[in-house]
């Protein structure tokens, strides 16, 4: 038997408030046809004692008491969700809420609090946004692309001596995973510096201004950062700049003015996954 969410919301109603009669809409006919709860009349469905009863006797099958609020499953995540009755899936909270994704540079120790990862190529760590803030290192790399983020060991032509011997590498999260917002989180807890690993692109560089502070931009040293721009790609700079363009034509923080100058010279961008070359050759 499969019963959803805004079932149970219709049938609490009916147990708690007990209204003799209820507007005939989808949940109503479909509880009336598959359970014979109500007596439809016109466009309206009509209850009666012995249907509360029906109502009860249903939540608990299900395993939910008939006094639980409707808005009970609207606080928590999926274990208390669950422990209410019905499914689990009912919490209104992300699997992910609060996880941010890290890892180090390659060759380098994950530090969260008192212990000290070494991770395997390729290999990150989900963990809760809170647990990161005192980390022992020495910045926060936030990286836009998750497969760069996965495969930064293999990145070339990057300047990342701002960072400090070793930064936290910090995944900027998406809609189906790690969210963007425990990210905004994180920093905002933390006081070490904060860097972007972006595109160098309009969008790149209009996401990483949206950081909540920006120490600076991860980008080829300044003698080599025109010619990766002049390799680049015209529709990436095409495709963004009448989005972009005018909140960067503003932008007063260094790296992105300079990035932004020559990305106009050159009206092209730069994938960020261009720098990680093991991986593009491959």
């Amino acid at each position: 038997m499969t019963i959803y969410k805004q079932e149970v919301d219709y049938l609490l109603r009916l147990c708690q408030e007990r209204p003799p009669k209820r507007h005939l809409g989808t949940v109503a006919r479909h509880l009336q046809q598959e359970y014979r709860i109500g007596r439809t009349s016109g466009s309206a469905i009509l209850y009666t004692s012995e249907c509360y009863q029906k109502a009860a006797s249903l939540l608990k099958l299900i395993g939910i008491d008939p006094a639980t609020p409707a808005s009970a499953w609207a606080q928590g995540g999926r274990a208390e969700a669950a422990a209410l009755g019905g499914s689990e899936k009912w919490s209104p909270t992300a699997v992910h809420s609060g996880m941010v994704a890290v890892k180090a540079l390659s060759g380098r120790m994950l530090l969260i609090g008192a212990t000290e990862l070494r991770l395997p190529q390729g290999a990150h760590l989900e963990i809760d946004a809170a647990e990161v803030v005192g980390s022992g290192h020495t910045s926060l790399l936030i990286v836009e692309n998750f497969e760069s983020f996965r495969y930064c060991g293999r990145w070339e032509g990057l300047d990342f001596t701002r960072c400090g011997e070793n930064p936290l590498l910090i995944y900027r999260g998406d809609a189906s995973g790690v969210r963007a917002d425990a990210v905004v989180e994180l920093i905002t807890l933390s006081e070490k510096p904060v860097f972007a690993a972006y595109d160098l692109d309009p969008a790149g560089l209009g996401l990483a201004l949206g950081l909540p502070r920006l120490d600076g931009f991860i980008r080829p040293s300044d003698q080599h950062l025109e010619s990766w721009i002049e390799r680049g790609r015209a529709d990436l700079y095409l495709n963004q700049v009448g989005q972009w363009g005018a909140l960067l034509d503003k932008a007063t923080h260094p790296d992105i003015a300079i990035i932004w100058t020559l990305l106009r010279k050159h009206s092209k961008g730069v994938p960020q996954e261009i720098f990680n070359r093991e991986f593009v050759d491959n």
